[in-house]
């Protein structure tokens, strides 16, 4: 699904299920309002893929504001303070690079973390922002594509007059930035972090997420094609099997006996060894995701639904 801006994730979600009157519909990556792009759905039986699916790794075009913060990170918050610092070209490709690896990153106190049962969106716009714990994340790549300077014209012509700094022609210094990270990575956070280790103030400007494990944007459906399809009933033509989020797995077929054992939970004898296998049964069944580490049986980590009682 390609999600278009200044729409919620859930409101996708909610969109589907209403076309298609399906029972379980999910998605793998909140999207913020303000970002677009790859957004994948899951329907029905297919949902017991999005664990799996949100665990892979994800691509973003991110687009980076330099000399202004705002409570929520990006441009659709509120501006808290501004800076007058400008940073290098090289000082800003220097640091890129320092960030790449795993690292600690403290989430936006605007984000869908629970607290108490709470969501942290709703604390914050309460006017009681949580301070949430730093926790790990895993960047894999950071490229910058393009640098550009937004003067105060261009800034009042976008609406965005408040951003313009007092001094010099009012401009910001704006970034574009090729992402790859792992599950759990806030762009926002990352946009803020630039910015301090830069000795300046970051803001997330724009975010277009191009990639999720397998799917790419460019093959993406957007919303109202896909809810026109799924209204008019040739959904199918637009759906993917479930396996096809993980065909950069290792693949295994099962036989008859090893098959029943698998659906039902039970380790089984595989001549495959990795990680993660994608595991079929009898006439090419989908079964799951299993792991089978060197020496040891093949551990189901994935049952697809209705496989049990499809089991021969």
């Amino acid at each position: 699904m390609l999600k278009p801006r200044h729409l919620t994730s859930a409101r996708v979600v909610a969109a589907i299920k209403r076309a298609g009157k399906f029972g379980r519909v999910g998605h793998a990556g909140t999207l913020d309002p303000l970002a677009d792009g790859v957004l994948p759905i899951a329907v029905g039986g297919a949902t017991r893929m999005i664990d799996f699916l949100h665990s892979q790794p994800k691509r973003y075009l991110a687009v980076v504001m330099f000399g202004v913060a705002t409570d929520t990170q990006d441009l659709e918050g509120r501006l808290t303070v501004r800076s007058t610092q400008v940073p290098g070209i090289a000082a800003l490709r220097s640091v890129l690079a320092s960030m790449v690896g795993r690292q600690s990153q403290r989430p936006p106190a605007y984000s869908a973390i629970k607290v108490k049962g709470r969501r942290a969106y709703d604390l914050a716009r309460g006017g009681r922002p949580p301070d949430l714990p730093a926790r790990k994340v895993c960047i894999h790549s950071l490229e910058l594509c393009d640098v550009d300077w937004w003067n105060g014209d261009d800034l009042s012509a976008a609406g965005l007059s408040h951003l313009r700094d007092d001094h010099g022609n009012g401009g910001r210094l704006v970034v574009a930035v090729d992402v790859s990270c792992g599950a759990g990575t806030y762009i926002r956070s990352l946009a803020r972090d630039l910015g301090e280790r830069l000795g300046t103030l970051g803001c997330l400007a724009g975010l277009k997420r191009t990639a999720v494990g397998p799917f790419l944007a460019r093959n993406a459906i957007p919303l109202d094609d896909a809810v026109h399809a799924i209204e008019w009933d040739y959904y199918g033509a637009i759906a993917y099997a479930p396996d096809e989020a993980a065909l950069t797995l290792p693949g295994t077929v099962l036989g008859a006996e090893s098959q029943r054992r698998f659906v039902n939970g039970n380790p089984v004898a595989c001549a495959t060894v990795a990680e993660d296998i994608r595991v079929y049964g009898g006439y090419g069944a989908f079964l799951g995701i299993g792991s089978s580490n060197l020496g040891e049986p093949l551990r189901p980590r994935l049952v697809m639904a209705g496989q049990v009682a499809g089991a021969s």
